[in-house]
């Protein structure tokens, strides 16, 4: 799985993170600092997230004008349903797009 955080905000973000937010625990998945303007920061996952549990995807974020959180997708018993999953961080708001993988054995 890939996570991605791309900076459109116009400025640097002091320091991004995205965790996977269990029901029973919780984890990090990527984190950077110190995004630059029109910067990305990428991870590359596997699909087993080591939870053993359902819950989602949370993108935390610091920057000047203060802290921002954004809850997105969905991960059950511990394996991501996707394959892809992108954060475009804009002033105002955060475009996420997901893109579906394989459910199936191996994964």
């Amino acid at each position: 799985m890939t996570v991605d955080v791309q900076n459109n905000t116009g400025a640097t973000i002091a320091e991004a993170q995205v965790w996977a937010v269990g029901s029973v625990t919780s984890k990090p998945l990527v984190e950077g600092t110190n995004i630059p303007a029109g910067g990305l920061l990428r991870g590359k996952l596997k699909r087993n997230l080591g939870l053993k549990s359902d819950g989602t995807y949370e993108l935390r974020l610091t920057e000047s004008s203060g802290k921002r959180t954004i809850r997105a997708g969905y991960f059950t018993n511990g394996y991501s349903l996707d394959e892809r999953i992108s954060f475009q961080v804009e002033q105002d708001t955060v475009i996420v797009n997901r893109v579906a993988g394989k459910i199936g054995l191996g994964y």
